[in-house]
């Protein structure tokens, strides 16, 4: 409060006038000519972050930066020389926490007398939402307020009869706070609608008619706040609305009927009706008016347009709508890619493992070399084909690591053997150093020896000829760390390329003469991969001089999120002989599958071992024949023509005489999820192609014939 000798401009009791300044979402100043902050509402101080102290009695320009604030106090003479009211005039100003905010401002003039007063009015910009939830807040706890604002009011007012001792002062008085009133009132950004308990519009600001387009002369004692809703919206929501405010509503009279006291402001999203007849989504912030004595005699509500924001939220759902639409294309393409590379492939690793066996007769050393050479092309080409799957797999967040102790001296030397023979062939030598006390890891076997693989294939990549390679495995026992180890003595990486290496499909040397040729995803696997295990990896590299890779695993992985355990998968086929793999009594086998390069191979592969093989072409032969010819077991290809093998499969386990037929799904699908859709569907087995054909007869073995040595079923 301000003495009266200063010809204090502050409002007599008046509630609603009292209730506007202080919960305006927008910050609003009094000053005088000479720019001192005479008054300020809770917003300017939440805005500005300054203290009632800072601001009040001081100068205005306390929030411009300190070079601008004379160029500020400049332009604030002239505005108030001129006396003109001014909008839309944007500054930066610095805030009492030291940060920086962009406000919107605009400015009227009060005259009082033969004084002058400036309200200023300041909105963040940057910040409308902040605002919001600020207004929402001060909403929430109204009705406290009311309380509270309304007794120091009554202190005000008899603080100003002491001091006031003409009546005509008082009236003079009054008039200066009812054009403040209308001021502050018709400078809000938000529509501002007090009504009577029975809804009737008592006031109606210039927000609300630019809003709604309603003059106030047409709304105010002469329509409801129910005008205003969307009929049929109203009539759904209608219970909704009564509970909240504690009202029965007529809807013949378009009227509220009060029922109890409403203790809790409402807050909800309606539509709005214009007076053109067009709709407009708002944010309604509704409470309750009291009187001197806390009776409620209506309502305030603070109306906001959320129409952009509505047009975001649909540009949004859109937006997602087409991105879930495009991974679901992407999984099909990926899908579809896998499985038209991996048909092909299947026949083409199976001839030339049925000719490195030589059943169909012997080779000479050159041809077996060709062989194995087609045999090395078509497994890089397998190998590629997984790891840009893998990727896919692990952007969806669709490969769950399987745990299971892993013995770190097989596991190291299993990953060397894979690299071993290209090293040979360029004379590097690669050094195997475990340290002593590292014998077995907690981890996924095959996610970690594909991790060193790919590491060991790089270093033999990148590693010039006569050149070196280390593999190194240490322990930190305190932090309960293992770290994997490669270093080479190649090419390096300089230090600007190293924060791109570990992205998919990026290669530090892109152009078309590059020396080394690969994908680009062996490292993307390598360091998601080791993120899955909870780890990480480092790198250290100097070009010219060779690289050292590092990745860091926790030792134990049981309580990691996200891991559950290996799943027993036992495999025979390397402890079989061909012999041992045939049939003893030409046992039927039903081959399900539309690739006559498959049938073929795995028509002949089958009948060298003694089995009969029975083929059909479609889903729906194979469920006419497997009821016919009641094999002993049934290989079933999924995608083909007419009925699919997975609605083939749940027919034949439907049907009582082939109910318990081992069937193996052997499929060129090996996208996520496929392996379960195939179980799901009762499949006994699954197995992806390209398959290994000594392993699917080791699996036809099991479930047909007893394995020797082994133990198997019948």
């Amino acid at each position: 409060m301000i003495d009266a000798s200063h010809s204090d401009p502050w409002p007599a009791e008046d509630p609603l006038f009292r209730e506007v300044w202080e919960t305006s979402p927008d910050a609003m100043a009094l000053s005088d000519a000479a720019g001192v902050v005479l008054l300020a509402n809770p917003a300017y101080f939440r805005l500005y972050a300054y203290s009632p102290q800072e601001v009040i009695g001081r100068d205005f320009a306390i929030i411009f930066p300190q070079e601008q604030r004379e160029a500020a106090r400049q332009a604030y003479r002239a505005i108030f020389e001129a006396a003109r009211p001014v909008e839309g005039v944007e500054a930066v100003v610095v805030c009492g926490d030291g940060t920086l905010r962009t406000v919107e401002s605009r400015a009227t003039f009060i005259e009082r007398g033969e004084r002058r007063y400036m309200l200023s009015l300041m909105r963040d910009i940057q910040a409308v939402k902040a605002a919001q939830a600020a207004i929402e807040g001060l909403n929430r706890s109204l009705e406290a307020r009311v309380s509270e604002r309304t007794a120091q009011l009554a202190d005000t007012v008899q603080e100003l009869l002491q001091e006031i001792s003409a009546r005509a002062f008082i009236q003079a008085k009054l008039q200066s706070v009812l054009r403040l009133q209308r001021a502050i009132l018709d400078s809000a950004s938000y529509a501002i609608i007090a009504t009577g308990l029975d809804g009737t519009i008592r006031s109606f600001n210039h927000a609300a008619e630019r809003m709604l387009g309603y003059s106030a002369d047409a709304v105010i004692g002469r329509a409801t706040i129910l005008s205003f809703h969307d009929p049929d919206e109203l009539r759904g929501r209608a219970d909704d609305l009564a509970r909240m405010l504690g009202v029965a509503i007529d809807f013949v009279h378009g009227i509220l009927h009060p029922v109890v006291a409403c203790e809790q402001p409402y807050e909800a999203e309606w539509t709005y009706r214009r007076a053109d007849g067009t709709t407009l989504p708002v944010s309604v912030s509704l409470t309750t008016l009291r009187d001197d004595d806390g009776q409620p005699e209506g309502f305030l509500s603070i109306v906001s347009d959320i129409s952009q924001r509505k047009l975001v939220e649909e540009a949004l759902r859109q937006a997602n709508s087409e991105l879930v639409r495009a991974s679901h294309l992407k999984d099909e393409f990926l899908a579809n890619m896998s499985h038209e590379l991996r048909t092909p492939l299947n026949a083409i690793l199976g001839r030339t493992e049925v000719l490195q066996e030589q059943i169909f007769g012997e080779l000479n050393e050159r041809q077996l070399r060709s062989i194995r050479s087609v045999e090395e092309s078509g497994r890089d080409l397998l190998a590629l084909i997984n790891d840009i799957l893998d990727v896919a797999k692990i952007e969806a967040g669709r490969i769950e690591l399987e745990l299971e102790p892993c013995d770190v001296q097989m596991l190291c030397s299993a990953s060397m053997r894979l690299v071993t023979e290209t090293a040979q062939k360029k004379h590097i030598s690669i050094r195997l150093q475990i340290d002593s006390g590292v014998t077995r890891i907690h981890a996924d076997q095959r996610r970690l020896k594909q991790i060193l693989v790919n590491l060991l294939s790089n270093a033999v990549k990148f590693t010039p000829v006569g050149g070196s390679i280390g593999f190194e495995v240490h322990s930190d026992r305190q932090a309960e760390e293992i770290s994997f180890v490669v270093w080479d003595t190649g090419i390096g990486i300089a230090l600007e390329d190293q924060s791109r290496l570990f992205q998919p499909f990026v290669q530090i040397d892109s152009s078309l003469s590059r020396q080394y040729a690969g994908t680009g995803l062996g490292l993307s696997l390598v360091h998601r991969l080791t993120q899955m295990h909870g780890g990480r990896v480092d790198l250290e590299s100097t070009p010219g001089q060779g690289s050292r890779f590092s990745v860091i695993l926790p030792w134990h992985l049981s309580a990691h999120p996200g891991l559950r355990p290996a799943a027993e998968t036992p495999d025979f086929a390397d402890s079989l002989t061909l012999k041992e793999l045939s049939s003893p009594s030409a046992i039927l086998v039903l081959l399900a599958d539309d690739s006559p390069e498959n049938i073929e191979l795995m028509r002949e592969y089958l009948e060298a071992l003694h089995y009969r093989v029975a083929v059909a072409s479609s889903g729906d032969e194979a469920l006419a024949m497997a009821a016919a010819i009641r094999p002993a077991i049934i290989l079933m290809d999924i995608q083909m023509p007419g009925m699919n093998g997975l609605e083939a499969i749940k027919r034949i386990r439907a049907h009582p005489d082939t109910f318990h037929t081992p069937i193996i799904a052997l499929t060129a699908l090996a996208m996520v999820g496929d392996h379960e859709r195939c179980l799901a569907a009762g499949a006994s087995e699954y197995v992806s192609k390209p398959a290994s054909l000594k392993q699917l007869a080791a699996m036809i073995a099991r479930y047909t014939q007893p394995a020797p040595g082994v133990g198997g079923r019948g």
